[in-house]
Protein backbone atom coordinates (compact mmCIF):
# COMPACT_ATOMS: atom_id res chain seq x y z
CA UNK A 1 0.00 0.00 0.00
CA UNK A 2 1.68 3.24 -1.74
CA UNK A 3 1.40 6.76 0.35
CA UNK A 4 -1.77 7.52 -2.30
CA UNK A 5 -2.94 4.26 -1.10
CA UNK A 6 -3.14 4.94 2.40
CA UNK A 7 -4.51 8.66 1.94
CA UNK A 8 -7.04 6.91 -0.34
CA UNK A 9 -8.49 4.59 2.33
CA UNK A 10 -9.29 7.01 4.77
CA UNK A 11 -7.38 9.36 7.71
CA UNK A 12 -6.74 6.00 10.15
CA UNK A 13 -5.00 3.79 7.64
CA UNK A 14 -2.98 7.24 6.40
CA UNK A 15 -1.75 8.23 9.61
CA UNK A 16 -0.68 4.21 10.61
CA UNK A 17 1.36 4.29 7.09
CA UNK A 18 3.08 7.26 8.17
CA UNK A 19 4.24 6.31 11.23
CA UNK A 20 5.21 2.92 10.21
CA UNK A 21 6.85 4.69 7.59
CA UNK A 22 8.69 6.19 10.50
CA UNK A 23 9.53 3.46 12.67
CA UNK A 24 11.13 1.80 9.88
CA UNK A 25 13.30 4.68 8.92
CA UNK A 26 14.50 5.38 12.65
CA UNK A 27 15.88 1.52 12.17
CA UNK A 28 17.95 2.46 9.51
CA UNK A 29 18.91 6.04 9.60
CA UNK A 30 21.38 6.82 12.84
CA UNK A 31 19.91 9.30 14.70
CA UNK A 32 22.70 11.81 14.58
CA UNK A 33 21.81 11.68 10.54
CA UNK A 34 17.88 11.72 11.01
CA UNK A 35 15.61 14.27 12.38
CA UNK A 36 11.80 13.68 12.75
CA UNK A 37 10.10 17.45 12.31
CA UNK A 38 6.84 19.10 12.00
CA UNK A 39 6.40 21.92 9.39
CA UNK A 40 4.94 23.94 12.57
CA UNK A 41 7.64 24.17 14.63
CA UNK A 42 9.19 26.23 11.50
CA UNK A 43 12.56 27.13 10.96
CA UNK A 44 14.40 26.72 14.32
CA UNK A 45 14.83 22.77 14.73
CA UNK A 46 15.20 22.46 10.81
CA UNK A 47 17.86 25.27 11.37
CA UNK A 48 19.86 23.82 14.70
CA UNK A 49 20.00 19.86 13.17
CA UNK A 50 21.66 21.25 9.69
CA UNK A 51 23.91 23.72 12.11
CA UNK A 52 22.96 26.81 10.28
CA UNK A 53 21.60 30.13 11.18
CA UNK A 54 17.88 31.05 10.80
CA UNK A 55 16.76 32.94 8.03
CA UNK A 56 15.81 36.32 8.72
CA UNK A 57 12.32 35.65 6.41
CA UNK A 58 9.24 33.96 8.14
CA UNK A 59 9.14 30.73 7.61
CA UNK A 60 6.60 29.94 4.20
CA UNK A 61 2.96 28.87 4.81
CA UNK A 62 1.89 27.45 1.31
CA UNK A 63 -0.24 24.67 -0.46
CA UNK A 64 -3.09 24.71 2.03
CA UNK A 65 -5.26 21.93 2.56
CA UNK A 66 -8.40 23.76 0.64
CA UNK A 67 -5.99 24.37 -2.30
CA UNK A 68 -4.86 20.96 -3.01
CA UNK A 69 -8.24 19.40 -2.72
CA UNK A 70 -9.24 21.89 -5.26
CA UNK A 71 -6.74 20.50 -7.03
CA UNK A 72 -7.42 16.86 -6.74
CA UNK A 73 -10.91 18.03 -8.13
CA UNK A 74 -9.76 19.74 -10.85
CA UNK A 75 -7.37 16.43 -11.82
CA UNK A 76 -10.40 13.97 -11.24
CA UNK A 77 -12.54 16.40 -13.77
CA UNK A 78 -9.58 16.86 -16.53
CA UNK A 79 -9.21 12.68 -16.07
CA UNK A 80 -12.86 12.55 -17.48
CA UNK A 81 -12.70 14.92 -19.83
CA UNK A 82 -9.64 13.61 -21.77
CA UNK A 83 -10.24 9.59 -21.04
CA UNK A 84 -14.49 9.84 -21.72
CA UNK A 85 -15.45 12.66 -23.19
CA UNK A 86 -12.55 14.00 -26.28
CA UNK A 87 -12.45 9.93 -27.07
CA UNK A 88 -16.38 10.14 -27.49
CA UNK A 89 -16.14 13.32 -29.24
CA UNK A 90 -13.50 12.01 -31.77
CA UNK A 91 -15.65 8.80 -32.27
CA UNK A 92 -18.82 11.29 -33.09
CA UNK A 93 -17.37 13.18 -35.91
CA UNK A 94 -15.43 10.86 -37.07
CA UNK A 95 -18.28 9.18 -37.74
CA UNK A 96 -20.29 12.07 -38.71
CA UNK A 97 -18.55 14.50 -40.75
CA UNK A 98 -16.09 11.07 -42.00
CA UNK A 99 -12.89 12.60 -40.47
CA UNK A 100 -9.41 11.00 -41.60
CA UNK A 101 -8.88 8.47 -39.04
CA UNK A 102 -5.14 8.87 -38.93
CA UNK A 103 -5.84 12.94 -37.69
CA UNK A 104 -7.80 11.67 -35.25
CA UNK A 105 -5.79 9.53 -34.22
CA UNK A 106 -2.86 12.18 -34.26
CA UNK A 107 -4.89 14.22 -32.47
CA UNK A 108 -6.09 11.96 -29.72
CA UNK A 109 -3.00 10.83 -28.39
CA UNK A 110 -1.50 14.27 -28.67
CA UNK A 111 -4.35 15.01 -26.40
CA UNK A 112 -3.41 12.01 -24.66
CA UNK A 113 0.45 13.10 -24.37
CA UNK A 114 -0.72 16.71 -23.05
CA UNK A 115 -3.09 15.01 -20.22
CA UNK A 116 0.04 12.56 -18.56
CA UNK A 117 2.31 15.79 -18.69
CA UNK A 118 -0.43 17.77 -16.79
CA UNK A 119 -1.11 14.40 -14.63
CA UNK A 120 2.17 13.94 -13.09
CA UNK A 121 2.82 17.93 -12.87
CA UNK A 122 -0.34 17.69 -10.19
CA UNK A 123 0.75 14.52 -8.77
CA UNK A 124 4.01 16.21 -7.82
CA UNK A 125 2.51 19.44 -6.37
CA UNK A 126 0.21 16.90 -4.35
CA UNK A 127 3.46 15.14 -2.81
CA UNK A 128 5.17 18.62 -2.16
CA UNK A 129 2.05 19.33 -0.89
CA UNK A 130 1.83 15.99 1.87
CA UNK A 131 5.39 16.35 2.68
CA UNK A 132 5.33 20.05 3.87
CA UNK A 133 2.32 19.29 5.99
CA UNK A 134 2.56 16.19 7.82
CA UNK A 135 5.79 15.17 9.87
CA UNK A 136 8.65 13.97 7.61
CA UNK A 137 12.22 13.10 7.64
CA UNK A 138 15.36 15.56 7.01
CA UNK A 139 18.51 13.84 5.92
CA UNK A 140 22.05 15.18 6.42
CA UNK A 141 24.39 13.95 4.21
Amino acid sequence: LGMFGAVSEGKETAVKFYAEHVEEVKKHVPKDKLLVWEVKEGWGPLCKFLEVPEPSTPFPRVNDTAEIMEARKRMLIMSWIVIVLVPLVLAVLTFIDHWDITIVGTAFFGVILLFKLFMATMSIIIEAHQLTTHKFNMYNN
